[in-house]
């Protein structure tokens, strides 16, 4: 709960700012402050730090709050649309509008099921996968899409979302069930990631 009012708190006053209402600011600090804000939503998105649980039966990774604040990035260059006239005002919330419509959809069909024997994961377009630990032969990292993919020997993949929250657990578990050089590269590629954002990695 503090992590989303201190986004709220930010986002009001980097809003503020970017609307010219306290000063006038031109492109660059315009352009400064989707950055700054970029960085703060990542930061939230990806951090790791929960208690790691014990699962008794399964456990369900879901999509965090923080990303309703994600189509508001484009919130800050509405003052520089305001300059251009009305359509590209339009454009602009017409794109925070279907970015929001895209987070919904996260919000209530993106997450993984993990329990002892199976990995599950149900996709934005309806779709799920499965497979189970004991097929899994290599863990890959794919940093531009911010997923974690499962291989097993016939390259099936199955690909995992780390923003989700409580992926700490799946990381924990991926330790535990598969042999280190399954993973071991995956997970290097991951903690550097991690770094680009100046978020503690320890954990991995």
């Amino acid at each position: 709960m503090k992590n989303y009012i201190i986004l709220i708190f930010t986002t009001i006053c980097l809003f503020v700012i970017s609307m010219d209402f306290l000063f006038y600011t031109n492109i660059v600090i315009d352009l400064l402050i989707v950055i700054v804000y970029l960085l703060l939503i990542a930061r939230s998105t990806l951090r790791l730090d929960m208690d790691i649980i014990k699962i008794e039966e399964e456990f369900i990774l879901r999509e965090k709050k923080s990303a309703l604040f994600s189509p508001l990035i484009f919130l800050f260059f509405l003052s520089t649309s305001i300059s251009f006239g009305i359509i590209p005002i339009i454009i602009n919330i017409l794109v925070i509008g279907l970015l929001y419509g895209y987070v919904f959809v996260s919000l209530k069909r993106n997450k993984i099921i993990v329990n002892d024997n199976i990995i599950k994961v149900e996709y934005l377009n309806g779709k799920s996968s499965s497979m189970k630990w004991r097929d899994i032969t290599q863990v890959d990292f794919d940093w531009v899409y911010n997923l974690i993919i499962l291989r097993d020997k016939n390259n099936i993949q199955l690909k995992l979302d780390i923003s989700l929250k409580g992926f700490l657990v799946l990381i924990t578990m991926i330790k535990e069930r598969l042999l280190k050089s399954d993973y071991e590269n995956a997970f290097k590629k991951l903690t550097n990631y991690y770094k680009c954002f100046l978020i503690n990695s320890n954990n991995i």
